[in-house]
């Protein structure tokens, strides 16, 4: 056996973080359309498009399918009554996928970090609970 068939430290290493990346990922993928699915009448097509862009950021860093993410939104949507509602309809849907994605697409997350949840949107915050 020569030296160069056997993988380094260093690129087992790597393969390691990217699969531990992609569990994790595939993880946060169920909860964002689990979430999406049970999204209350008069908000699924806003949550849609956050889910979107939510998931974009780790199809940008490539820990996500883009195709799985595109099919695993708008069967939520179907779930979630978006689809079929006279309003939104599958070309808004659609749009709305297509929209998300391509936003959470320009800032990918970085899967080297601690904290893996993405930036939040610009003028988005949190309200810290007040103390007594």
């Amino acid at each position: 056996m020569s030296a160069s068939a056997a993988p380094s430290a260093s690129s087992i290493c790597c393969a390691s973080s990217r699969q531990r990346a992609r569990r994790h990922a595939a993880t946060y993928l169920r909860k964002v359309i689990a979430s999406l699915e049970t999204t209350p009448a008069g908000g699924p097509n806003d949550a849609l498009n956050h889910a979107a862009w939510t998931l974009g950021h780790w199809v940008a860093a490539g820990a996500l399918d883009q195709g799985e993410v595109e099919e695993a939104l708008f069967a939520a949507a179907e779930r979630n009554g978006l689809v079929g509602d006279p309003k939104d309809g599958l070309r808004k849907t659609w749009a709305t996928i297509r929209s998300g994605l391509s936003a959470g697409l320009r800032q990918p997350i970085d899967l080297d970090a601690d904290d893996q949840r993405p930036a939040r949107r610009r003028g988005v915050r949190r309200r810290s609970p007040r103390s007594s």
